[in-house]
């Protein structure tokens, strides 16, 4: 599902990158400080935010991002151009990642699943491209709050909330290190897949 005129907004604003430069990070960090050196997959990378708080905070080996939207795909390689960070961003659906199994060692997906029509499928294929003991970081928006805001971002049906969440992820071999949630509004999930 690609971002309606007032997402898209939100998503390019100031507000947003103050938000990925420093609370999601912060968020994520009372569970689990992001591994160094590894590699790292953003999933909805969007306009490259989420991609430029990768390379600072877990100065990765190798930096993937995902974006189903062309726009966003293209704001997302200009920032890395000129931010001087050595990233690969290509258009690509969250359900059909089209990597190897086990190639990644972090995957940040950062309120991009609940667009995703077949969010479970996102889930599982997040969880295949993961490496054992690798971790998965997830900020996500609940079904509450998208049924508040239907009618100026409209979201694919049967969106989920944060237990359906949390569900979903165990069942692919991954452990849930640590999560919160605020109101059923929106929730935080770190996750690590197991080595077998």
């Amino acid at each position: 599902m690609k971002l309606s005129f007032w997402e898209r907004l939100v998503v390019n604003s100031p507000l947003r990158a103050f938000s990925l430069h420093l609370l999601e990070p912060w968020a994520f960090g009372q569970i689990l400080a992001f591994p160094q050196g590894k590699r790292a997959l953003d999933i909805g990378c969007g306009n490259g935010q989420g991609l430029a708080m990768l390379a600072a905070r877990a100065k990765p080996a190798k930096l993937l991002g995902i974006d189903l939207d062309p726009a966003q795909v293209a704001r997302a390689q200009a920032r890395m151009v000129a931010l001087g960070i050595p990233a690969t961003v290509r258009q690509g659906r969250a359900e059909e990642l089209l990597l190897a199994d086990g190639c990644v060692d972090i995957i940040t997906s950062l309120g991009c699943i609940h667009h995703v029509p077949n969010w479970r499928g996102a889930v599982a294929e997040s969880a295949r491209v993961l490496a054992p003991h690798g971790v998965m970081y997830l900020l996500e928006f609940y079904r509450p709050l998208l049924l508040a805001i239907h009618w100026l971002a409209p979201h694919p049906p049967a969106r989920f909330g944060h237990t359906e969440l949390l569900e979903e992820i165990t069942k692919h071999k991954l452990q849930v290190l640590g999560q919160w949630q605020c109101l059923g509004l929106f929730g935080v999930v770190v996750a690590q897949k197991s080595a077998t």
